[in-house]
């Protein structure tokens, strides 16, 4: 039985939706981004991707910036102004997975460390 809620022998929180995974997964480049462009790198990423995903996985722009802005591996580079959203920028990128903490469905022990806990 695969134990994807346990990390070291501990049991998580609460488990990523798969709109945060989108998110972590586009962002883990280094790049910086605002909310709009966080969702254009995930359609992009669902369009060309071999498998078939559906776009009900994406999220809102305010689902986007409410996790960026409440999760500690996001920093804030320029504040939102009247036309446009925050520009956030990932803060560890992981080379193990695709950014999204899971490696092939089972927990990315460097994405899943101590900051989820």
């Amino acid at each position: 039985m695969v134990r994807r809620n346990w990390i070291k022998g501990k049991k998580r929180k609460r488990n990523k939706t798969y709109a945060e995974r989108f998110i972590d997964r586009a962002m883990n480049d280094g790049e910086q981004r605002t909310s709009a462009q966080i969702i254009d790198k995930i359609l992009d990423y669902i369009d060309k991707s071999e498998r078939k995903i559906t776009y009900t996985f994406v999220p809102t722009k305010g689902k986007v910036s409410s996790y960026i802005s409440s999760n500690k591996q996001y920093d804030k580079v320029l504040d939102a102004n009247n036309k446009h959203s925050g520009v956030y920028v990932k803060n560890y990128l992981c080379n193990t997975c695709d950014g999204s903490g899971f490696k092939n469905h089972d927990n990315c022990e460097e994405c899943n460390s101590e900051e989820e806990e």
